[in-house]
């Protein structure tokens, strides 16, 4: 009988020396297991701050070159001193205005003339007309070169403009010049026609 209690609390000590011992392994599996998560938590952290922190640095980056690009263009729009001192852009206004008053004045000599017929007045207005207007697009043109934030310009490609506009300024001030003497012309060939037919009236006594 003593030797069966003896065996009993053996086996009662043993079982619970080894449930104590699968304790104490599960309680290290976890600790260890904690600092796996631990550990994982704290790269996710770092992964994390340092996504947020290049994000942040390629936002600032971006931004700094939107405002460098925004800037950039906004120069554009203004109109520097190098472009407001061509001296190209008086030649355009005094070819324009010559353009205006000589085809004017031209006109006006050829009604009191009274050697063209209105077919001819009518034809000879049209061209001059035309001409004029060729010119008040190229004056509205150079305006909108010369105004600031109408056109997104460097000042080369405004001087550039501002040449082409002379060129063809002067191209319409040629051309309205070649109409008026060519009609001064035929003008003055019909003054004489007429002159010598009345002075031949004169001598064969005709009225």
């Amino acid at each position: 009988m003593r030797k069966l209690l003896i065996v009993c609390v053996w086996l009662v000590c043993s079982c619970a020396c080894f449930g104590q011992a699968q304790a104490i392994e599960e309680l290290s599996l976890n600790l260890e297991k904690l600092a796996q998560m631990k550990m994982m938590l704290n790269n996710m952290y770092s992964g994390y701050a340092n996504l947020v922190n290049g994000y942040g640095k390629i936002i600032g980056v971006s931004k700094s070159n939107f405002d460098l690009h925004d800037d950039f263009l906004n120069q554009l729009f203004e109109v520097h001193a190098p472009v407001r001192n061509d001296p190209r852009i008086e030649t355009v206004l005094s070819n324009y205005l010559l353009i205006g008053m000589e085809s004017g004045k031209a006109y006006s000599a050829f009604v009191k003339s009274m050697l063209f017929t209105s077919s001819e007045l009518i034809g000879i207005q049209n061209s001059l007309n035309v001409l004029k207007s060729a010119g008040n697009s190229k004056l509205d043109e150079l305006q909108k070169v010369l105004t600031p934030g109408m056109l997104r310009m460097s000042d080369a490609e405004r001087i550039s403009a501002i040449d082409r506009i002379d060129h063809d300024v002067g191209v319409l001030l040629e051309q309205e010049r070649k109409l008026v003497s060519e009609k001064q012309a035929l003008l003055a060939a019909r003054a004489d026609r007429k002159k010598r037919i009345e002075v031949l009236k004169v001598l064969n006594g005709i009225k």
